[in-house]
């Protein structure tokens, strides 16, 4: 775990900037939500407060983290239509057919305790049957390509994963070499962080402290130019490895008000189970 204040995650050093001399071609996936499902949530959410729109975001969270190769959920693709996911791996049968049974789920758990299971059952009825489906789509990018919001997190997510290709990095102040992995986040731009984590400080200490390195990867436009630049950040992130609280105010991962993140990691992917890299 980790807090998301600077007292666990440092501000990452940006060691520079780059700019693209090859192009990348591939091709990505999106995935556009069935009108049957946009409507169902829509109605429940209005059921619950006539004023209120459906909390897609998180749901977000919840596909990223089980479909970790989704590297962009698209805003207010539930409000105004379109597509909602893009992923670099391309979907199965099996992983759509999930993917609805992991948005059922959701709803299930967002609706039920305000409207009741029988009325969410009903509506959760209406879709059971839809299919979702998805496209290809070509990206074809080159160092003149005009940024737009696929790109802010297509072309990071392209470096992330050839990072992981050759993740051993060694650093002149570590004895042994550390690995990155590739973190699944909705968050923008792409994240790798050293695993397993490495004790530092005091090894004596009642409260060993544990920490990882931390590769930010943005895409960023400056002022009198048209392509973008790729920064790349360094920073620190603090595992959490005793409880949160101790009686006396003794625990040195005493969080005041920031609340914590978790993040977990799993050999088989939610959605269909398939055996997979992990992503931490």
């Amino acid at each position: 775990m980790t807090n998301r204040s600077n007292l666990y995650q440092t501000k990452p050093i940006e060691l520079g900037a780059w700019e693209l001399t090859e192009g990348i071609s591939q091709e990505i996936y999106s995935i556009t939500p069935p009108q049957a499902y946009i409507d169902v949530a829509w109605q429940l959410a209005r059921r619950r407060n006539r004023n209120s729109s459906p909390p897609v975001r998180s749901l977000n969270s919840l596909v990223v983290v089980a479909w970790n190769s989704t590297f962009y959920t698209v805003p207010r693709s539930w409000s105004c239509g379109g597509t909602w996911l893009y992923t670099t791996q391309q979907p199965t049968p099996a992983a759509l057919e999930n993917l609805g049974i992991l948005v059922r789920e959701w709803l299930r758990e967002e609706f039920t305790r305000s409207l009741g299971s029988d009325c969410v059952e009903d509506f959760l009825d209406r879709v059971r049957d839809v299919e979702w489906n998805y496209q290809t789509v070509p990206l074809d990018v080159n160092c003149e390509s005009l940024p737009n919001d696929i790109l802010y997190q297509a072309i990071p997510n392209y470096l992330a994963k050839l990072f992981e290709e050759n993740r051993q990095i060694q650093f002149t102040t570590e004895q042994q070499p550390l690995n990155f992995y590739r973190v699944a986040t909705c968050g923008a731009g792409a994240e790798l962080i050293s695993f397993p984590p490495r004790a530092t400080g005091d090894s004596n200490s009642k409260f060993p402290k544990y920490i990882s390195l931390v590769i930010q990867i943005r895409l960023r436009t400056l002022q009198g130019r048209t392509a973008p630049l790729i920064y790349c950040g360094l920073g620190v992130r603090r595992w959490l490895t005793y409880p949160l609280w101790i009686e006396g105010d003794k625990s040195p991962n005493r969080v005041n008000s920031s609340g914590v993140t978790v993040y977990l990691s799993n050999r088989f992917r939610w959605l269909d189970g398939e055996e997979q890299e992990q992503s931490k």
